[in-house]
C-alpha cells in the first residue's frame, strides 16, 4: 500500500508539473500575441503573463511554479549558452569609433547607477552588503545592453546585415562582455569570508586560466571529430552543463559558466551552428516563457502599491535610459560625425536591456544581496526601459538607409 501510494504522489507530481508549464506556455504565448501588436519582443509577454498568474492564485494541485523552476534556469543557461556562440570577435575590429562608443555608453550609464545607489539604499537595508556594494550592483544593472532582444530585433527587422546593425550587435557585444567580466568580479568581491575569498580567488583565476587556454583547444578538438547532428547536440548540451558546473564551484552563477561555454564554441563548424540555430528555437518556444513568467511572479509587482517606491522605480528607469541613451548619442553624432538619425536609433536601441537585466538581479535576490523590493523596482526598470527603447527604435528607423 504504501509503495502504491508513492507511485500516485509521483503522478500526482508529473501532473501539476504538465499542468504549470501548459498554463504558463499557453499564458505566456497570448500574452505575446497582444504585445505584438505593440512590436514588443516575448519578454514583456513571459513577465506579463508571470504577474496575472500570480494575481489569479490558482490552486496549488494544478499550478506550483516550483515544480518546473529548474526548467526555466537550466533554459536560460542553454539561452546564454547560444549567445555567446553568436558572438564575433571581428566585429571588434572593423569600426574604432563603434567601439569607444559602446565603452562610453557602459560606463557612463554605470557612473550614473554609482551615483544613484546611496539614494535607494534604505529599500536595501536588511540586506548583508554595504552602501558601496549596493551602487555596485545599480551601476551594473544600469550600464546593460541585452544582445538577445537586440541581435533579435535586428534579425526580425532586416537589419542585421546592414552597418548599423553590425554597429548595434558590437556595442551590444562588448557591453553584455564588458557586464559579464565585472560581474563575475563582482560576485567574487562581495564575499565576506576572507579565506573562502582566498580560495574563490585562485579557483576563479585557475577557472579563467582553462576556459582561456585548455578548454578552448580541447572543444575544438573534439568538436572537429565530430561528424553527426545528434552527437553535436549532446556534446553541445553536456558540455554548457559542465562548463555552469564548474563555474557554480568557482562560486561564480551558472549563467556566467554558460556564456563562456558559447564564446568557445568553434565559429565555422557548420554543425555546430546548426544545431545552435534549432536550439534556439526550442528554448525559445519551451523554456524561456517558463523563465520569464517565473521572473512575473518573483517580481510581486502588487508590492508597488507605495507611491514613493513607484515613483523611484520610475526615476532609475529615466536615469538608466537617458544615461545610456545620450552616452551613444553625444560621442557617435558629435565626435564621429554620424547622421543625428542613425545616431538616435543606434542610442535607443541600446536601451533594450530586458533579458540580461532580468537575470542578473534575479542572481542577486537568489543570493540575498537585494530586497524583493529592489528587485522589483528593477525588473519594472527594465520592462519600463526596454518598452521605450523598442517604440523608438521604430520611430527612428526611418532614418536608416
Amino acid at each position: 500500500m504504501g509503495s502504491t501510494q508513492v507511485v500516485i504522489n509521483a503522478l500526482d507530481s508529473i501532473d501539476t508539473t504538465m499542468t504549470t508549464i501548459i498554463i504558463l506556455m499557453i499564458t505566456t504565448f497570448c500574452m505575446y500575441r497582444v504585445m505584438k501588436f505593440f512590436n514588443k519582443p516575448l519578454v514583456f509577454g513571459g513577465v506579463f503573463a508571470g504577474v496575472i498568474i500570480s494575481w489569479l492564485n490558482l490552486p496549488k494541485q494544478y499550478f506550483d511554479i516550483s515544480s518546473c523552476a529548474t526548467m526555466g534556469d537550466i533554459g536560460v543557461n542553454f539561452y546564454l549558452m547560444i549567445l555567446g556562440s553568436r558572438f564575433n570577435y571581428l566585429l571588434l575590429k572593423k569600426r574604432r569609433g563603434s567601439l569607444t562608443v559602446s565603452i562610453i555608453s557602459a560606463i557612463v550609464p554605470f557612473t550614473c547607477g554609482m551615483i544613484t545607489g546611496p539614494f535607494i539604499y534604505h529599500y536595501n537595508i536588511l540586506a548583508p552588503i554595504n552602501k558601496f556594494e549596493f551602487s555596485l550592483i545599480v551601476g551594473l544593472c544600469m550600464s546593460i545592453a541585452s544582445l538577445s532582444l537586440i541581435s533579435l530585433f535586428l534579425n526580425q527587422t532586416k537589419l542585421i546585415s546592414k552597418s548599423i546593425g553590425h554597429v548595434g550587435l558590437m556595442a551590444a557585444g562588448i557591453d553584455d562582455l564588458l557586464f559579464w567580466v565585472v560581474y563575475g568580479g563582482l560576485l567574487l568581491a562581495l564575499q565576506k569570508d576572507e579565506i573562502i575569498r582566498y580560495n574563490l580567488f585562485w579557483t576563479f583565476s585557475v577557472y579563467v586560466i582553462s576556459m582561456t587556454y585548455i578548454f578552448p583547444r580541447l572543444i575544438q578538438y573534439i568538436t572537429s571529430h565530430i561528424k553527426s547532428t545528434v552527437a553535436t547536440l549532446a556534446f553541445i548540451l553536456c558540455g554548457c552543463l559542465i562548463s555552469c558546473v564548474i563555474a557554480d564551484s568557482a562560486n561564480i552563477h551558472q549563467v556566467f559558466g554558460a556564456f563562456i561555454f558559447g564564446l568557445m564554441l568553434p565559429r565555422k563548424n557548420k554543425l555546430i551552428t546548426e544545431v545552435c540555430k534549432n536550439l534556439e528555437e526550442f528554448i525559445t518556444v519551451f523554456f524561456l516563457p517558463i523563465f520569464f513568467a517565473q521572473v512575473g511572479i518573483l517580481a510581486k509587482i502588487n508590492i508597488i502599491d507605495n507611491t514613493n517606491l513607484l515613483l523611484m522605480g520610475l526615476i532609475i528607469s529615466l536615469i538608466a535610459f537617458a544615461s545610456k541613451f545620450f552616452a551613444v548619442y553625444i560621442p557617435n553624432s558629435y565626435i564621429y560625425k554620424h547622421p543625428e538619425g542613425e545616431s538616435a536609433f543606434l542610442a535607443s536601441l541600446l536601451n533594450i536591456r530586458g533579458v540580461t537585466e532580468i537575470i542578473m538581479m534575479r542572481v542577486f535576490h537568489e543570493i540575498g544581496f537585494i530586497s524583493t523590493q529592489i528587485f522589483t523596482i528593477f525588473v519594472v526598470s527594465a520592462m519600463v526601459t526596454t518598452w521605450c527603447a523598442t517604440s523608438l527604435v521604430f520611430y527612428f528607423r526611418k532614418y536608416i538607409n
